[in-house]
């Protein structure tokens, strides 16, 4: 037997949503006989998420606990633990709240800006492209090398991506910028 155990707070605030998207992957990696652990509030949508896992050719495990707290599923020699799992000793350095409250704070650009501000840091370089903006192509070859990279606006980092090559970044952006990236050097 599998033990699942998960939990979406590992991955810092979460939402609703988010939780159950978590979970829902974790429960669609099962089989008959393995075990899982969701959150309580989910319950009420197991039948109908089942269901729906059943008409697409999946079998997941019926064995859920119901409740995230590690002591329901203590190891006991006779269950392999998932990818899911954090290890036997998460509850005790998790959820961390300061870790949570670091993460709300950081996933808000204004007080990012203010806290950099505050301690008297170098706020990092950032320029935004529009498609009709003649300059594009100068003003990225411009820009410091390596940097992040977000090649639209999005509402999470999703997007984001370290690069170190310029070319790179100016292939990602010409279908959209008045740019010209230079043809490979790759035979």
């Amino acid at each position: 037997m599998r033990l699942f155990h998960h939990d979406a707070r590992s991955l810092g605030p979460t939402s609703r949503h988010r939780t159950l998207e978590v979970a829902s992957q974790a429960l669609a990696l099962t089989e008959q006989g393995d075990r899982i652990q969701m959150p309580k509030q989910l319950q009420g949508l197991y039948p109908m998420v089942t269901r729906h896992f059943r008409r697409a050719g999946l079998e997941p495990t019926q064995d859920v606990i119901w409740g995230m707290e590690l002591s329901h599923t203590a190891c006991q020699g006779t269950q392999s633990l998932s990818c899911h799992s954090f290890g036997q000793k998460e509850h005790e350095f998790f959820p961390d709240p300061q870790r949570l409250e670091a993460t709300r704070l950081l996933a808000n650009r204004r007080k990012v800006m203010r806290l950099v501000t505050e301690l008297g840091l170098s706020m990092p370089e950032t320029i935004c492209l529009n498609p009709d903006d003649a300059t594009a192509e100068a003003r990225i070859r411009a820009f410091p090398m390596p940097c992040w990279f977000q090649p639209e606006r999005t509402s999470t980092d999703a997007g984001v991506h370290y690069q170190g090559l310029l070319e790179v970044i100016l292939m990602a952006v010409s279908s959209r910028l008045p740019v010209t990236p230079a043809a490979s050097a790759d035979p």
